[in-house]
């Protein structure tokens, strides 16, 4: 009896104290299957400071349409309920994404978006399995068109994710002489297999490209460059695109910019060495390395220090030039004073 009254008192206790905090405003969490069903029903976010559960990652737009231009391999994919769209092209991996205006009759979907920098049209016949898509991009002056005779054998259906690309030379900071061999080297992934490959040259840091070759196999991944005849540029990069069977293409560009020098033009490159007290004077040393395949002519050109300092020139100039091999021979430098 006793027993009884006080198991009922303790209910009674622990129902009083879950009203107030009901009551309260504070959120009580009656069980971990019931909190699991209240965030199923909607993607969940990265939870803030302080919540316990564990979050999910919210994913990227789907594309559950496509239309894949006959000849070109261009593909415009679309979400059917909210308008979302993705462009790109198979020659260059250009794309563009965006959200558009999507109406609906029957089984035939047109799609509009016309922002100020574009202009969007689609129109897709699921029950006839083709369509038309037209993507005008004001920047570049250029209308793609999408033809798509028969939706039912599109290479893209079975396949949606591009190669992964990524150079590894050059990728900024390199000297290449004019003329000369360079190794262009990059590596490449995807879930499929990489079919074809493009190699393309910028000389104005990536504004506007030109092809150095295209057509490489998809198991290539370095191609020896003869750097063409050109004057001294020091705004060069390097792109890569990679594709595969289902015309699904992604780029990568050097990292940063690359010199391609022509000698014997003369090529500036500042390098202050630091100073030593030897006895009453003093001592500057600039170490250079040649691993070019032709000779080098360095000039050493003393100039007015900034500020106040009084300009003095070399009291007398000592040049050592030898070579070091390792794994391959290095071509010696010449050394002449201009001033």
């Amino acid at each position: 009896m006793f027993d009884t009254k006080k198991r009922n008192t303790s209910k009674l206790m622990v129902f009083i104290v879950t009203l107030a905090f009901m009551l309260s405003g504070v959120p009580v969490r009656f069980s971990e299957r019931a909190e699991a069903s209240r965030t199923r029903s909607g993607r969940v976010s990265k939870p803030g400071p302080g919540e316990s559960r564990s979050f999910t990652v919210q994913s990227g737009p789907t594309y559950d349409k496509l239309l894949q231009d006959n000849s070109s391999g261009d593909q415009f994919r679309f979400n059917s309920t909210t308008g979302e769209y993705l462009f790109a092209r198979c020659s260059n991996a250009y794309s563009l994404s965006g959200t558009g205006n999507l109406t609906v009759h029957g089984r035939t979907y047109t799609l509009t978006h016309y922002p100020g920098d574009r202009r969007i049209t689609v129109k897709l016949d699921d029950a006839l399995h083709k369509g038309t898509a037209s993507v005008q991009v004001f920047a570049l002056g250029i209308t793609y068109t999408i033809t798509d005779s028969n939706t039912t054998n599109d290479p893209g259906l079975t396949d949606a994710e591009a190669p992964q690309v990524g150079i590894t030379a050059p990728n900024g900071g390199e000297i290449i002489d004019t003329a000369s061999s360079f190794t262009i080297s990059w590596n490449t992934a995807d879930n499929v297999g990489v079919v074809s490959q493009d190699l393309l040259l910028s000389t104005d840091g990536g504004t506007n490209w030109s092809s150095i070759t295209s057509g490489l196999a998809g198991s290539v991944d370095q191609y020896v460059w003869t750097v063409p005849a050109m004057i001294n540029q020091q705004a060069v990069r390097v792109r890569v695109i990679a594709r595969d069977a289902a015309c699904n293409a992604n780029i990568d560009d050097s990292d940063a910019n690359v010199t391609i020098w022509n000698p014997p033009a003369s090529f500036t490159h500042s390098a202050e060495a630091p100073l030593f007290f030897a006895g009453q004077g003093f001592t500057s040393t600039i170490f250079m390395t040649n691993t070019s395949s032709s000779a080098l002519v360095v000039e050493l050109d003393p100039h007015q220090p900034d500020g106040n300092a009084t300009q003095n020139f070399p009291f007398a100039d000592v040049v050592e030039c030898w070579s070091i091999s390792y794994g391959r021979r290095r071509q010696p430098l010449h050394y002449r004073r201009i001033s």
